[in-house]
């Protein structure tokens, strides 16, 4: 039995809007990032290899099409849970912390605990918090951090999340 393939730019039946073209131009455009680096490795004065360049070979490696300013919401249901605290907002926290998940990220806790964004804020903090980093990064990514409680079969609840989303995504 052969799978179906969705053809590009075919947003139907619910599939992304991101097409197999879309993503091999942005494979493209990473390559021609890397290669432009390469020459500038290769144009160095200096006589040891590989410090021309301020990029070293594990920046390559996290690489990414998706622009650094691109908007990108997560919204992480049963976020008063244990694998949220545990696991999911540590993981979020660190690759926000290491650049690699653009800046303007929104990350929407829903469950059906009611509860305040400064209220779950507070949640964030304690699964996030580590003395040795500094807080200035702690803060900034606590002001990315909302919160919306209701049932999950409930499409009032969740047009109220939609809501939310939309209204802090046009700040």
């Amino acid at each position: 039995m052969q799978r179906r393939v969705p053809q590009a730019g075919n947003t139907g039946s619910g599939h992304l809007p991101f097409s197999a073209a879309w993503a091999a131009q942005a494979r493209a455009q990473v390559n021609k990032d890397n290669n432009q680096r390469q020459v500038a490795d290769d144009n160095s004065d200096s006589d040891e290899e590989g410090t021309g360049s301020i990029f070293s070979d594990e920046s390559r490696a996290f690489d990414t099409p998706v622009p650094r300013n691109l908007l990108a919401t997560i919204v992480i249901f049963g976020a008063d849970g244990d694998l949220s605290h545990k696991k999911i907002l540590p993981t979020l926290f660190n690759l926000w912390r290491r650049k690699l998940l653009c800046r303007d990220v929104l990350i929407f806790g829903y469950a059906r605990a009611e509860m305040s964004s400064e209220d779950f804020r507070k949640i964030v903090f304690k699964a996030i918090y580590n003395p040795s980093q500094p807080q200035g990064e702690r803060k900034d990514f606590l002001q990315r951090c909302h919160y919306q409680g209701g049932q999950f079969n409930d499409p009032a609840c969740l047009a109220a999340l939609r809501t939310g989303i939309a209204r802090e995504e046009a700040i």
